[in-house]
């Protein structure tokens, strides 16, 4: 089963297309500086109109390969891998196009009838060219955060009101506006219960930009945040767990044999953040965990971070190491992590062939596996 893209059939849609292309390379060739004032204007505004109707067929195209099951006829795990390797997009592209198509695309049943999309009035709003994608994730951010007990009929008025306010305003103002609709919706937020901070919990770990940062983003239910408050309170305080100063104290600071001296002057030289202490200290205290061999196996291995690192680049101390996720490390850093790891050296020749496993114990079965993951890197 799946959708009908055009009525007209296959060729009326490549006549389209061939016309979208023609029209395209029309107005790039085109001269913009003899425009007056005025048309730049409008011409940014009609453009601006195509491009957000351009990204509801794109939607509708998303629908189209997914009730085709194309992903899985292309060798793709899921559709967002298929969008990747077709229109070779980045990971965070692909997701906010498959968020978009679930939320505001047409799906249809087994018998190919089609099925109201969640945000009906935000669809259409779209395929007007009223609104762009920033407004259609701002609508979907506010009504996600409305609790499962608010009637039916009251979330559908808030998303009517929601994309009425966004054909004329910015995504921006929707979000501020989504703020008065929720402390409407619940005002004592005594409506929000385990179901919906199951449903919102989450972490995403971001991609590697080109400083090597990875940003990550998510909301913590109350037990987790729970867990990680004491976690900060000892291990974030000023002074701890300070990589930028040698003489800073480790591990728990209010036990027996900690030195209350030296954490008072390792505080008085802390020019740490807030931010800055944090992130030392969920570092620090997945150092131990790590340490703490409490983590077990992963797919038969001790789990581990592994680095795989060239002869060339240990003698100079520079460039990147590569963890055995794709990760990059700084070779720094990867001596800074190896020093305090269980020893395992793999060797390689040029060619990236394994030469030699030395090891300060026996791994069961792991040899191999350390070899491959090395080696594949």
């Amino acid at each position: 089963m799946h959708s009908n893209i055009g009525d007209g059939g296959p060729g009326q849609v490549q006549h389209h297309l061939t016309e979208l292309d023609d029209a395209v390379v029309g107005l790039l060739d085109a001269t913009l500086t003899s425009l007056p004032d005025a048309e730049v204007t409008d011409t940014m505004r009609r453009l601006e109109l195509a491009l957000r109707r351009a990204a509801a067929i794109g939607h509708r195209l998303v629908v189209e390969s997914v009730e085709r099951g194309l992903p899985g006829r292309n060798g793709c795990s899921s559709v967002n891998n298929y969008l990747i390797q077709t229109l070779r997009i980045s990971v965070g592209d692909a997701a906010r196009r498959v968020t978009a198509a679930r939320t505001v695309g047409t799906w249809h049943t087994l018998a190919g009838q089609a099925l109201p999309a969640d945000l009906p009035a935000t669809a259409s709003a779209q395929r007007d060219g009223a609104i762009g994608s920033d407004h259609v994730e701002a609508v979907r951010h506010v009504i996600r955060k409305i609790p499962r007990t608010v009637p039916a009929a009251d979330v559908e008025v808030a998303e009517e009101v929601l994309a009425e306010l966004a054909r004329s305003a910015t995504p921006e103002d929707v979000r501020r506006a989504g703020i008065a609709v929720l402390a409407r919706l619940n005002p004592d937020g005594s409506l929000t219960d385990e179901k919906d901070r199951a449903r919102m919990r989450g972490l995403t770990v971001g991609r590697q930009d080109a400083d090597l940062m990875t940003p990550i983003a998510g909301l913590l239910d109350p037990e987790a945040r729970a867990l990680i408050e004491p976690l900060l309170a000892k291990w974030a305080r000023p002074g701890m767990n300070n990589p930028d100063d040698p003489s800073s104290p480790h591990g728990d600071p209010e036990a027996p044999h900690a030195d209350r001296a030296a954490m008072a002057q390792a505080a008085s030289r802390d020019t740490r953040t807030a931010a800055q202490r944090n992130h030392d200290a969920l570092k620090a205290a997945l150092r131990a965990l790590q340490d703490s061999r409490v983590l077990g196996t992963h797919r038969g291995l001790p789990a581990a971070t592994i680095l795989t690192l060239g002869i060339d680049q240990l003698e100079r101390e520079t460039g990147v190491a590569t963890t055995a996720s794709g990760g990059l490390v700084p070779i720094r850093d990867a001596l800074n992590l190896a020093a305090r790891s269980h020893p395992v050296l793999l060797l390689f020749d040029r060619n990236g062939q394994p030469l030699h496993l030395y090891r300060t114990e026996r791994l069961a079965n792991a040899d191999q596996r350390l070899a491959l993951i090395g080696g594949w890197r």
